[in-house]
């Protein structure tokens, strides 16, 4: 039994019948729960942090610093800063490997909520949501979900200050910010979970972009929706996986990066299937007499000339007519050139 709840009520009700006005959502919440010194991440920490960052294998450039994995600081050298926006880097690592990394990291966050909300107590929901605000903009102590748990601010205030904390207005970060915002805001006040994914697996396949120049953004599954934040993108006529969708908005798997897209980007991928270049058969080229077919009196006609030159006498060929005679391709005219003329003759004539 906490004894903390129950005083807070006590107080609220001997407030109410002195004549005051009793304010339910200044009720501290902070009392319903474990104290924060001794509350730990668990799986939906992870998973959290997994949804609202995204999973990228390959390090990129945020603007800020080089980060991998769910977001995190790559912990591998890189000689100079990135000059653009999701510029890749050098190194890649594994969903499993952004996980260790993503662990080893999470005590410097949990400290710095322990730190900032000492004394206070909470429900693994709102500590979740304080380990998320803390990842991505580090600053818990300023924080509006704090002072709910202080009592200085109403479930209402809080809410609806913290739906405008940090969400960079004008950036290209904004929008997902604010989607950011509003389901770690959510989490926090009622342990709610992420819109539900009523998309098909039977859209799921191979896919590639349509009517893209350049690139086509992906964006953070975290809202479910196209206005996300952009975690990466898919060059134009690149290939890749569909896992599921719903006609409007598809999750996509491409170079490590998962994450949703519109589907009027990208269309079902048939691979071109090219048919070996035919080669003619030896033969097929060589209508010496110009009749538009190859048969016995072209042999005829090679036989002729080849016993012509072999008597000393010049070839009465024209230069086309050596070109079709020479059958074989050697430069020379001779009896094996009508050899493969009459075979070829042979073979077309039984097909």
């Amino acid at each position: 039994m906490n004894i903390k709840k129950i005083l807070g009520t006590i107080s609220a009700a001997a407030f109410l019948m002195t004549g005051g006005v009793y304010l339910p959502d200044m009720e501290l919440n902070a009392y319903a729960a474990a104290d924060v010194s001794v509350m730990e991440p668990t799986d939906s920490t992870y998973d959290l942090i997994k949804e609202l960052e995204g999973f990228s294998s390959e390090c990129r450039w945020d603007n800020t610093q080089w980060t991998i994995g769910y977001g995190t600081k790559c912990p591998f050298d890189h000689p100079v800063n990135g000059s653009y926006q999701l510029q890749k880097g050098g190194h890649t690592v594994t969903e499993e490997e952004a996980r260790e990394i993503c662990h080893d990291l999470m005590q410097y966050f949990v400290g710095m909520v322990r730190s900032n909300c000492a004394g206070l107590s909470m429900e693994q929901n709102q500590f979740d949501a304080l380990i998320s605000a803390a990842y991505n903009h580090g600053n818990v102590n300023a924080c509006p979900l704090k002072y709910y748990l202080q009592g200085t601010l109403t479930k209402e205030e809080a809410y609806a200050q913290y739906l405008e904390w940090y969400i960079l207005p004008g950036s290209m970060y904004e929008t997902g910010l604010r989607n950011r915002r509003k389901r770690e805001a959510d989490l926090f006040f009622g342990g709610e979970v992420k819109a539900e994914c009523s998309c098909s697996e039977d859209y799921a396949g191979t896919y590639t972009t349509k009517n893209v120049t350049t690139y086509l953004n992906i964006r953070s599954e975290s809202a479910h929706s196209l206005s996300g934040a952009i975690i990466g993108k898919i060059d134009a006529g690149a290939v890749f996986t569909v896992t599921k969708a719903n006609g409007t908005i598809a999750h996509v798997q491409c170079n490590g990066t998962s994450g949703i897209v519109s589907m009027e980007y990208i269309q079902r991928y048939t691979p071109v299937l090219y048919a070996p270049p035919t080669v003619p058969a030896q033969g097929a080229d060589s209508d010496v007499n110009g009749d538009n077919q190859v048969d016995g009196r072209d042999a005829t006609d090679v036989l002729t000339d080849y016993a012509r030159i072999s008597a000393g006498y010049s070839s009465a060929f024209s230069a086309s007519q050596k070109i079709a005679a020479d059958a074989n391709k050697d430069s020379v005219v001779d009896g094996r050139d009508a050899t493969i003329i009459l075979t070829y003759y042979a073979s077309s004539s039984v097909n």
